[in-house]
């Protein structure tokens, strides 16, 4: 994530309270990595708020924005501000580093009422071959096609 040509972990912990009750929260631990690894010492992480259950989905996101760094994707599917249970993700353009908290995201996708939406996320490669890379964005009780039948939202990337 950092483009230094070493692994890395990006891991959720939706049960996390450092920014409240199930806040959630997200580490990063930047390679190369050994045997034991402390999350208190982690490289970067991403604090949500109180009850959002932030980091229940996490993903890589390629390099969305094309600045030759991977990018992150943080889901708290209960956040709330797009309504009730609505669901958020974040999107951070990598490199980042050190306790960041998700209000400063450099973009988010907000859910409406009900949907949970980021319950799953994920890079997407390059689908439509702009030389960005994009992303997925599950949303498992969108109504759209019918009660909770669920929706894939594809974004593609590209500098802004």
């Amino acid at each position: 994530m950092n483009g230094d040509g070493y692994d890395d972990i990006l891991i959720g912990a939706f049960g996390n309270n450092d920014g409240g009750t199930t806040a959630g929260k997200a580490y990063i631990i930047l390679g190369p990595i050994y045997v034991h690894m402390d999350l208190i010492g982690a490289d970067a992480s991403f604090i949500g708020g109180s009850n959002d259950q932030t980091g229940d989905a996490v993903a890589t996101a390629g390099d969305v924005n094309g600045d030759g760094y991977d990018d992150v994707l943080v889901g708290a599917y209960l956040d709330e501000t797009g309504g009730s249970v609505a669901g958020i993700t974040y999107l951070f353009y990598g490199p980042v580093l050190g306790d960041i908290n998700v209000n400063i995201a450099d973009a988010s996708f907000i859910g409406n009422p009900g949907d949970f939406s980021g319950r799953a996320i994920s890079g997407a490669l390059d689908v439509d071959g702009d030389g960005y890379d994009d992303i997925l964005i599950g949303v498992p009780k969108n109504d759209d096609g019918g009660n909770d039948a669920g929706k894939a939202y594809l974004i593609y990337g590209g500098c802004q």
